[in-house]
């Protein structure tokens, strides 16, 4: 019976299988990479912006088509700056020697007036056209919005490159959380399994209690690594649920083909950071910031624009009212303003040189990103690789001092021993293989190599 367990213990431990659950089906990672991007939050809040950026450059289009307003003044007032008309001087005269002529009082005689200049109890409603013939501003505001939106599109595009390498990430760690929790299971049923030979040994006076402590001892010790490692794991599953917006505990679909040791990865990779759309954003901003300098070098450049007035003015009383048309063409052109211009072109070419230098010093970050990244995932997948001659050896050692413990010949101290080494060694291989995935998908993120909708 002894040996049945035994040779049960080495077909457990020797021969380990995959823990994760497999899912039939391809592209599981994918999808939740699709259902992130569909429900991210913040990649909804950065849709809005670039549909305002949208509207903006229609708003400046609009700007060149003629802009109708309806103004109306009512003005009343007392007192104020008069003209001084001498009615009576002039005509008194007159209308008598025309009363003695005629022999009647037709002609009435007339009092000096003082006209005041403010208007009272007079309106004007008119509804002007103004449209804009000559402008320079107004065109090269709309290649400036055009450029924002070019802007917010690449920032978009950074949002979403970066939110899928998080969720592959989190993917990866949730996978390696879920078989560390696995292989500790592994171990406890290993445990558990060694537990009952002792007491066997220790029925048939074969040994002595203290073995079956040690067993108690250790089984307690691996469920509090076990306890630890599932904590792990619901971090891990909360974390990638928070990434796609979904409720924290939600179950996620494992995929073993990220935790197959059988992948093969490539040796020799040549990624570059052509298609990063920050460098994409920089020469947006580039672009904008020349721009800049052109709306302030079109201070200088003559305005022409055609107005039209129709509308009505009058008095409010029984003077009464009158119709009105009046319309000319506007003309403008700046002699001098100080050099005031001159300066916001300085301003404006400073930001420009900025801008540029920017571009170069991010250009060499992100070349720099690159080549860490590369060199990272080769250490990466050094180290998945060499771990396999150490795995062997760990399986090796333990059937060794397995035997020897059948036979009586090792003590419990040392196979207890063993087995932890070879659980680690599973362990530390299982962190090896997540990071390779996890590297990869860092220098996916670097190149933009992911193909984005």
């Amino acid at each position: 019976m002894t040996q049945n367990i035994l040779r049960k213990l080495a077909t457990l431990f020797l021969f380990p299988c995959l823990f994760l659950p497999t899912v039939s089906g391809q592209n599981i990672l994918e999808n939740y990479v699709r259902e992130g991007m569909e429900n991210s939050l913040t990649l909804r809040q950065e849709n809005f912006l670039l549909e305002k950026a949208i509207l903006g450059l229609d708003e400046a289009k609009k700007m060149q088509r003629p802009n109708v307003n309806f103004t109306t003044t009512y003005t009343f007032g007392a007192g104020g700056r008069t003209i001084d008309f001498p009615a009576g001087d002039l005509l008194n005269g007159v209308y008598s020697t025309l009363n003695q002529l005629t022999g009647s009082q037709q002609f009435p005689q007339l009092k000096n007036q003082k006209i005041v200049l403010n208007p009272y109890n007079f309106y004007d409603a008119k509804f002007r056209t103004l449209y804009p013939l000559v402008n320079a501003e107004i065109l090269i505001n709309q290649k400036a919005k055009s450029k924002n939106i070019d802007l917010k599109s690449a920032e978009i595009n950074v949002y979403k490159r970066e939110l899928v390498k998080e969720i592959k990430t989190a993917y990866f760690k949730y996978l390696q959380a879920s078989e560390a929790v696995q292989l500790y299971d592994n171990g406890l049923a290993l445990l558990g399994e060694l537990k009952k030979v002792n007491q066997s040994l220790v029925s048939n006076g074969v040994s002595n209690t203290s073995i079956v402590v040690k067993s108690t001892a250790e089984i307690s010790k691996l469920q509090s690594q076990r306890a630890e490692a599932d904590n792990n794991r619901q971090n891990a599953k909360a974390y990638f649920n928070f990434l796609i917006n979904r409720d924290f505990d939600t179950e996620i679909v494992s995929d073993n083909t990220y935790t197959s040791e059988q992948t093969t990865f490539s040796k020799s990779i040549t990624p570059d950071i052509k298609s990063r759309e920050e460098l994409e954003k920089l020469q947006s901003a580039i672009s904008l910031a020349g721009l800049g300098i052109d709306y302030q070098k079109a201070f200088f450049r003559p305005r022409l624009n055609l107005f039209l007035d129709l509308g009505s003015q009058g008095f409010l009383d029984k003077r009464g009212q009158s119709l009105y048309a009046f319309g000319g063409i506007a003309f403008e052109y700046p002699i001098y303003d100080a050099k005031r211009n001159s300066s916001r072109i300085h301003q404006a070419e400073m930001d420009l040189n900025a801008i540029k230098t920017q571009n170069e010093n991010v250009e060499r970050q992100l070349e720099l990103q690159l080549k860490v990244a590369v060199n990272s995932y080769y250490a990466a997948l050094s180290q998945f690789e060499n771990s396999k001659d150490q795995i062997a050896l760990n399986k090796r050692y333990y059937g060794d001092l397995l035997k020897k413990y059948r036979e009586g010949q090792a003590l419990l101290i040392e196979l207890l021993e063993a087995q932890t080494q070879l659980l680690n060694a599973q362990l530390q291989r299982s962190i090896q293989l997540s990071n390779v995935w996890i590297k990869l998908s860092d220098i996916e993120r670097i190149s933009a190599a992911y193909p984005l909708r």
